[in-house]
């Protein structure tokens, strides 16, 4: 039934947002592949080297960011902040803004990682 109503509602949608779901879409498969198939090492250069680069302002994309979320909710599989964040980061690298993602990780007690999109030059973003 899930299906059937996010399905309804693609429909309704602008031709605008639809090619954007459609490319979110593409982006969360080739992502899953690669966070499933490849060791972190293996693209952590390619997307985490983030010297020199300066924290974008996300204010005005902040649509855009609500709907990859939104998208990412409806999509199979585990939703994570890695995902997440290469998602964004892959969909913003297209229109030629390079947003800077950055990993965190808690060697103290109990083993935590995390994965963020910057913003407005904040030190960490984490929805709880």
């Amino acid at each position: 039934m899930k299906a059937i109503k996010t399905f309804v509602s693609f429909i309704k949608l602008p031709f605008r947002t639809k090619l954007k779901v459609a490319i979110i879409v593409f982006i969360y498969m080739k992502v899953s592949c690669l966070v499933k198939c490849y060791p972190l090492r293996r693209y952590h250069s390619k997307h985490f080297q983030n010297k020199g680069m300066e924290p974008v302002d996300l204010t005005p994309y902040r649509n855009d960011i609500k709907l990859i979320q939104k998208v990412i909710m409806q999509l199979p599989g585990k939703q994570t902040c890695l995902k997440e964040s290469i998602i964004v980061h892959l969909f913003f690298k297209r229109k030629g803004i390079n947003i800077p993602i950055h990993l965190g990780v808690s060697t103290k007690g109990d083993f935590l990682a995390h994965a963020w999109y910057d913003q407005n030059h904040s030190i960490g973003y984490c929805k709880l």
